[in-house]
């Protein structure tokens, strides 16, 4: 069973997740996306992967999460 995070994709996104190991991680992301910023930068790109391979990613607008509320 997975223990469910959800945080902003921001800088603490990489700051608490690098570490963690099978977890479910939700990424609520603004408008701007994340593909664009980690495109932008390979070392973000490179951490991102390191985070994704070891636990369980979604990535979702806000909007989505309302979903798992109601």
């Amino acid at each position: 069973m997975y223990k469910i995070i959800i945080l902003l994709y921001d800088s603490s996104f990489y700051y608490n997740c690098i570490f963690l190991e099978n977890k479910f991680i939700i990424i609520i992301y603004r408008p701007n996306g994340i593909g664009t910023h980690i495109i932008l930068n390979p070392f973000l790109d490179y951490v991102f992967n390191i985070i994704a391979n070891k636990n369980k990613i979604e990535i979702m607008k806000l909007a989505d999460i309302y979903k798992f509320i109601y």
